[in-house]
C-alpha cells in the first residue's frame, strides 16, 4: 500500500504525510522521517532495552514507514485523539470525513475497526491502540463522545507494562466506566488443587501458556517469554500482578480441567489445554531449545547455515521471490507485508562486501555485521530445530 501512495502521488512519504495528514491536525512536532534528522534528533528520548541500557546504535531506523516510522510527541497524538473525536462529530474534519471517521472506528473482524481496536460499551466507546519497536512502548486511549482520554509514550522495552498502569490511574482518578484499576484479593489455595491446573494450554499456533507448579506458587508462561507468577482469588481464577489480566480456568462436570480463558486489554483468547502426550511433547522440544541455546551461549559460535540464510535472505528479496517455505510463519508473514519496504532499503545500500559473526544471544540467536557498499548493518538471525529461520531482524549502524 505504501508503494502505491508513493507511485501515485509522486511525493517522498514523509513530506507527504507532513502536508496531508499532520500539520493540517497541527501534529507539528511529529515526522516520519527516517532516519530522524539531525537537527531533531537533540530533541528525542534516548531508546533503552529492558535491562535499563540504552539501544546500542540509538534509535533503530525502520524501512516500514507506515507501521514504525512515526516519531512524535503525547502532546502531538493527543491532538491526533481531539481530531479524532471532533471529525466524529462533524466539527473538524481536517484530514477525513465524518462517514470515513466512522468507519475507522466501527469494529470489524474482532473488536478492531481501521487500525484501532474498539473498547467501551456501545453507548460509550472508546478507541485504543498500542506501539512498540526496539527502546519504545506506548499506548493512548479516546473515548469518542465526551472528550476524556490518554496518551503516554515510554523511551524503555517494558515501559508499555507502566503506561498500562498509567492509564489504568487516571481512568480511576477520573471516574472512567472502563480500565479503571481491578482490586484483586488473593486467597490460599492447597496444593493439590493447584495440581490439577498444570499443563499446557494452546494460544494460537504453535504458541503456548505453560502452567508449571514450583512448590506452591503456580506461574503462566507463555512462548518465547519468561514465567510469571499467578494468584488465586477464586476457585479456578487467577491474577497476574505484573499486569493487568486474568485466568480462568474452564472445568468439565467432572472438574477436569478442559482449557483457560486469558481476559487481558479488553480481550478475551480462549485456550484448550492439550493432552498429556502432546503436552510433554511440547515441554520437550522447549526443554530441548533452551538447552541448545544454553550451549551454543556458552560456546559463542554461529548456528550451522545463520550465515548463509541472510546472505540467501537478502538476495531473495532484492529479486522479489522471498524464499517463504524456509521461515517460520510469523518471519514468512512479517516479510510478506514489509516486502516493498525491504526491496527498497537493500537497492539503496548496494552489494553486500562482508559479512561477520559478532555473538550469539541467550536464546541462541546469531548477530552479524553485514556491510554493503552503501552501508553497515547489524542483523539477527534465529534458526529453528527444523533448520527454517525462525526470526530474521536488522538495524542500520550508524
Amino acid at each position: 500500500m505504501l508503494q502505491t501512495v508513493l507511485d501515485v502521488t509522486k511525493e517522498p512519504f514523509p513530506k507527504l504525510m507532513y502536508d496531508t495528514v499532520l500539520a493540517p491536525i497541527g501534529m507539528t512536532r511529529s515526522t516520519y522521517e527516517q532516519p530522524l534528522p539531525e537537527t531533531l534528533r537533540a530533541h528525542a528520548a534516548v531508546p533503552y532495552n529492558g535491562n535499563g541500557k540504552a539501544v546500542a546504535g540509538g534509535a533503530h531506523t525502520y524501512p516500514e514507514m507506515t507501521a514504525a516510522g512515526l516519531w512524535t510527541t503525547a502532546t502531538d497524538m493527543a491532538r491526533y485523539c481531539l481530531e479524532m473525536e471532533r471529525s466524529l462529530d462533524g466539527k473538524a474534519n481536517h484530514v477525513l470525513t465524518e462517514q470515513m471517521t466512522r468507519e475507522m472506528v466501527t469494529a470489524g473482524k474482532g473488536d478492531w475497526g481501521l487500525g484501532l481496536q474498539i473498547g467501551g460499551s456501545k453507548a460509550d466507546p472508546y478507541f485504543t491502540h498500542g506501539g512498540s519497536n526496539a527502546g519504545f512502548e506506548g499506548d493512548f486511549v479516546a473515548y469518542e463522545h465526551h472528550g476524556d482520554g490518554a496518551v503516554v509514550l515510554t523511551n524503555a522495552q517494558g515501559g508499555g507494562r507502566l503506561a498500562d498502569e498509567v492509564v489504568r490511574s487516571i481512568a480511576t482518578e477520573y471516574g472512567w466506566p472502563d480500565l479503571a484499576a481491578v482490586v484483586h484479593t488473593e486467597i490460599k489455595v492447597p496444593t493439590e488443587t493447584l495440581e490439577k491446573y498444570v499443563g499446557v494450554y494452546q494460544f494460537q499456533g504453535r504458541t503456548y501458556q505453560v502452567i508449571r507448579l514450583q512448590g506452591d506458587q503456580l506461574t503462566a508462561q507463555l512462548s518465547q517469554q519468561q514465567a510469571f507468577p499467578i494468584f488465586a482469588e477464586a476457585d479456578g481464577r487467577f491474577f497476574f500482578k505484573v499486569v493487568e489480566a486474568r485466568l480462568d480456568f474452564v472445568q468439565d462436570a467432572s472438574g477436569k480441567v478442559t482449557g483457560l480463558v486469558q481476559h487481558q486489554n479488553v480481550r478475551d483468547s480462549t485456550m484448550p489445554r492439550l493432552g498429556d502426550a502432546e503436552a510433554k511433547t511440547i515441554l520437550d522440544e522447549q526443554a530441548a531449545k533452551d538447552a541448545l541455546a544454553a550451549k551454543r551461549f556458552a560456546e559463542q559460535k554461529p548456528a550451522e547455515g545463520s550465515e548463509a540464510a541472510i546472505r540467501k535472505d537478502i538476495a531473495d528479496i532484492e529479486a522479489g521471490t522471498p524464499d517463504y517455505d524456509h521461515m517460520s510463519e510469523g518471519l514468512a508473514n512479517a516479510t510478506k507485508s514489509q516486502l516493498a519496504g525491504l526491496k527498497t532499503l537493500f537497492a539503496q545500500l548496494g552489494a553486500i562486501k562482508s559479512v561477520q559473526f559478532m555473538s550469539v544471544d541467550k536464546n541462541g540467536g546469531d548477530t552479524y555485521t553485514v556491510e554493503f557498499e552503501h552501508g553497515k548493518t547489524e542483523f539477527h538471525i534465529l534458526m529453528g530445530t527444523d533448520g527454517k529461520v525462525e526470526s530474521l531482524g536488522l538495524r542500520p549502524m550508524q
